[in-house]
């Protein structure tokens, strides 16, 4: 009996209501690497309308090595809950970074994620046909990749979950950190050495620079990949306009479905602060995501 109520009252921790959401499940287990647990944050609307959207926060390819450090997953708050108010499950993940791991684990951490929704939507109640992925700054660039990578699943894997594809059907960016076309000039050594977990004063090895390449979300854009949302401000001194201007460049001259809000003054923050006269860019992401998932 003392066992249930302790467990019972650790469910109700676990089970937080923030707003107008009916409540958020911290910490949901979605696999594990080497003993450590990697989790996502399942965020539920009032009026679900059947559709799940994965969250990658920006964090500089870092995070913190201290027991305390706040989890990536926590930084959905500061994007606002419109896509709860248009009734969109929101998936918000942590995945590993540096200065412990590098690429490509963020990436398969995401990934897997996305095989893990799409494994269990039946009982998240969305559908697993239809998924859509965003994220700002090094997120956007995790989002990205799920939009143009394949993500096919491994048929032979005893995993189940990792038999399921993790490519994406819609994505939208804010501010992403993509297109760094060469690893030898000044501007990409932080990429690299960040990415990469490597020094800026050696040469990469074949292998990285391999690795370094397949990161760039623009060489792999090819015609069948998720329509793609780009929001980026015209003062953004962290990632220039441009990151999103090449991508999006790549994206039309393959035919994908896709635009470019460019956002006169604003800078790299979620809410893109100093702008002028702003778009509503919320309801341009819902939008998006009601057009190309929910059509």
């Amino acid at each position: 009996m003392k066992k249930l109520i302790i467990t019972a009252f650790l469910m109700t921790l676990a089970s937080v209501s923030y707003g107008q959401q009916s409540k958020v499940d911290k910490d949901v287990v979605i696999g594990m690497v080497s003993g450590l647990s990697l989790t996502m944050d399942v965020h539920y609307p009032e009026s679900p309308n059947g559709y799940g959207i994965v969250f990658i926060a920006g964090s500089g390819f870092i995070r913190p090595l201290s027991y305390d450090a706040r989890p990536l997953s926590e930084s959905f708050e500061r994007y606002g809950t419109t896509l709860l108010e248009a009734g969109y499950k929101v998936f918000s993940l942590n995945h590993r970074a540096t200065p412990r791991f590098k690429y490509p684990d963020p990436l398969r951490d995401v990934q897997r994620a996305v095989r893990f929704i799409r494994y269990n939507a039946e009982e998240y109640g969305i559908s697993a046909d239809a998924i859509g992925a965003t994220g700002h700054s090094s997120g956007g660039q995790f989002a990205a990749l799920l939009g143009v990578l394949d993500g096919a699943g491994d048929s032979e894997d005893p995993d189940p979950v990792n038999k399921v594809s993790a490519k994406v059907q819609s994505v939208v960016l804010r501010a992403p950190n993509i297109e760094i076309a060469t690893i030898n000039t000044e501007t990409s050594t932080p990429l690299i050495t960040l990415l990469m977990n490597a020094s800026p004063n050696r040469n990469l090895s074949i292998e990285e620079t391999r690795k370094f390449k397949e990161a760039i979300p623009t060489t792999h854009v090819t015609e069948d990949d998720a329509p793609t949302l780009l929001l980026h401000g015209s003062a953004d001194e962290i990632v220039p306009q441009g990151h999103s201007e090449s991508f999006y460049g790549a994206l039309v001259k393959a035919g994908v479905t896709s635009k470019l809000v460019i956002i006169e003054g604003g800078g790299h923050s979620a809410d893109f602060r100093g702008a002028i006269n702003p778009p509503d860019f919320n309801n341009e992401i819902n939008s998006w995501f009601d057009s190309t998932l929910r059509n």
